[in-house]
């Protein structure tokens, strides 16, 4: 009786697997790479072998090789200087092969060196360096120019983006009057309070100790003629 046992758990586990192959196939044949490789995973390393293990282990060295013929492929178009469309087809091939062991590290790890390339990282830091250059200019525009400097410092993080570097250099030149500099500071350390604030509100209702602490926090920071100087203390009243 236990040999038909195992007999009939054999059959109904190659069946689930048949059905698990067709699946995976059908996954890969529909371009749905990353479906089909957990599939293939969730049967290739499972002992004993059995006719189905070893297929979906072969499926998976298959999908390795593929992996790596596109990487060679994304290498050479970075290498070429068409970085963003490159990097965004290294993207999709980290995501698509994250589940296949052979090769899944190896990507991570290019993807990874790439970033710090400095020719590399110059395109991609680009976009996001280009969005506080825009919106620094348009803090000076009106006016605001504590909000420019502090956007120009943001910036400043993604170089070696050209607009980074651009805002380096409006940076420098604001950094030579000393009431821009202080004021700065001032509208950083009130965002610091105000960030302070909104955590400790959180923490009203669970952890009513580390909520006044909080709030204390922002009445040692926030100059007393602010408005979150005094909610602050009209919050540590009501916890008291």
């Amino acid at each position: 009786m236990a040999l038909q046992a195992m007999q009939a758990q054999l059959a109904r586990q190659a069946a689930t697997d048949e059905a698990r192959l067709a699946a995976a196939k059908a996954a890969r044949e529909s371009g749905d790479i990353r479906r089909a490789a957990v599939l293939y995973r969730s049967m290739a390393f499972r002992k004993p072998s059995t006719e189905q293990t070893t297929a979906a282990n072969d499926a998976l060295t298959e999908l390795s090789d593929e992996a790596r013929k596109r990487l060679t492929e994304i290498s050479y178009e970075i290498n070429q200087g068409n970085v963003a469309e490159a990097f965004a087809a290294l993207r999709r091939l980290d995501r698509d092969y994250s589940s296949v062991p052979a090769v899944a590290r190896d990507i991570r790890n290019y993807m990874n060196r790439m970033r710090r390339r400095s020719d590399v990282a110059a395109v991609l830091n680009e976009p996001d360096a280009k969005e506080f250059w825009e919106l620094g200019q348009q803090h000076e525009g009106a006016g605001a120019m504590c909000c420019a400097y502090l956007t120009y410092q943001e910036a400043r993080k993604l170089v070696p983006a050209p607009s980074a570097l651009r805002a380096i250099e409006r940076l420098d030149t604001l950094s030579a009057d000393s009431e821009i500099v202080a004021s700065a500071e001032r509208c950083r350390n009130l965002q610091q309070c105000h960030h302070t604030y909104r955590r400790a509100e959180r923490l009203i209702a669970v952890r009513p100790e580390r909520a006044a602490e909080l709030f204390r926090e922002v009445l040692d920071k926030a100059p007393a003629d602010t408005e979150i100087h005094v909610a602050a203390r009209q919050q540590l009243a009501a916890l008291d």
